[in-house]
């Protein structure tokens, strides 16, 4: 009964986002990626309220009667899913996307607004948008500089001027901080547009703006129905970015705090600093001594050096290719999530690695288990928790620690 109730629900959630969802997919020779691509201003409902649910009801099946039966088959089956990439407000990200078509029932009105200010390093620029592309440029100069193009689009030109009155730049100094935030005095101001017969109509707002900076100075960044993107910056940064994609450089202060939420975040490199990725996907080239928190979001690192902390709940899948050979810690907590790293091959470390309801599997020949009387067959009486100690190489005073709940481990 359990069951048949969680598959209707299931059936639900699933019906209920494909309403809203343009759906494409690329097939490859080896490997097959699909693009899921999500448009929130048609969504009002808060999704996170739907995936909460989700949880709870997952948690209510009796895994421990079903357990032996799981490992069983688990052992059986590898299933490759391949990459899963959620992109939020795509076709650039409510930025002025590319016309589609030749545009039809709409007046456009525009209009600019550029502030510059003298700074020293002191000085600390607040950035808070909605609605529109953030750009963070550096330069050389000791100055701060922000031009803003606001647009509205209406099916008439004294409607268009009207809408785009009612969208307010307040910019502001005072003392070692410069602010702008955009307001609107309108109540609905979404932006949508439609294309019909290859002909594009359009309403709403969209507010861009485009930032130059010194790389050194600090940034504080919200933006939500929009896309976000940083150069390399090395100041710290608290950067909170929602509803659309969020790209940087490099970014390398102890201090920086990025928050990308149903959105696509594409990172260079980062380092030192706090990360929290949600309802999303995760691609970063990069990574070191990163503590980060990755809900529901599928993620992929490149390369991981001096290691890192790493919480997992219900990703579709958290993937390092390298772990690097000067790898000090590395800390993974993970539930309803599958972990796979790719172990450099001059690594020496100690592993720790405890699996509940899941597996821990391994390629590599260096790898020495000190305690392999734990693994699944060997003991008399089934266990849904195992752990299992051992080395890679020669050992040494660097550490993987892992501990996953009803997700597999796997050591590449």
């Amino acid at each position: 009964m359990r069951h048949t109730i969680y598959k209707k629900f299931t059936l639900l959630v699933l019906s209920f986002l494909f309403v809203h969802m343009g759906f494409a997919q690329s097939d490859a020779k080896a490997h097959k990626t699909t693009t899921i691509r999500i448009d929130t201003r048609k969504i009002e409902t808060d999704l996170s309220n739907i995936f909460k649910t989700v949880a709870f009801e997952i948690k209510k099946i009796d895994f421990e009667k079903i357990g032996i039966a799981i490992e069983a088959v688990a052992n059986e089956i590898e299933c490759e899913i391949g990459d899963i990439e959620v992109i939020v407000n795509d076709r650039q990200d409510a930025g002025l996307p590319e016309r589609q078509g030749e545009l039809i029932g709409t007046a456009e009105k525009t209009r600019m607004i550029s502030k510059t200010y003298s700074v020293d390093r002191n000085d600390k620029l607040s950035i808070n948008n909605q609605y529109g592309k953030v750009s963070v440029h550096v330069w050389a100069k000791n100055e701060i500089k922000v031009d803003v193009e606001v647009k509205a689009f209406e099916s008439s030109e004294s409607a268009a001027q009207d809408l785009l009155e009612s969208v307010k730049i307040t910019d502001l100094r005072q003392n070692d901080l410069i602010s702008f935030k955009t307001t609107f005095e309108k109540t609905s101001v979404n932006f949508w547009s439609r294309i019909k017969n290859g002909k594009e109509e359009r309403r709403g707002v969209q507010v861009n703006y485009e930032i130059y900076m010194p790389a050194k100075n600090a940034l504080d960044l919200n933006n939500r129905y929009g896309s976000t993107m940083i150069e390399d910056f090395s100041g710290p940064v608290n950067i909170s970015s929602s509803y659309g994609s969020f790209s940087s450089g490099k970014l390398d202060n102890p201090a920086n705090d990025v928050k990308v939420s149903y959105g696509s975040a594409n990172m260079e490199d980062y380092s030192n600093g706090n990360l929290t990725i949600a309802y999303g996907s995760l691609k970063l080239v990069n990574a070191s001594k990163v503590n980060a928190s990755i809900k529901y979001s599928g993620a992929k690192i490149a390369k991981l050096t001096n290691g890192g902390t790493f919480d997992l709940s219900y990703s579709g899948g958290f993937r390092i290719d390298e772990v690097d050979r000067n790898v000090k810690n590395l800390i993974i907590n993970s539930s309803y999530s599958g972990v796979t790293l790719g172990i450099d091959e001059n690594a020496d470390f100690n592993f720790d690695v405890t699996v509940s309801y899941a597996g821990f599997n391994y390629n590599n020949d260096k790898l020495n288990l000190a305690n392999e009387f734990s693994e699944a067959g060997k003991t008399k009486v089934w266990s849904p928790t195992k752990n299992y100690k051992g080395s890679i190489g020669k050992g040494s005073d660097s550490r993987i620690i892992i501990k996953s709940n009803y997700g597999g481990v796997k050591f590449l």
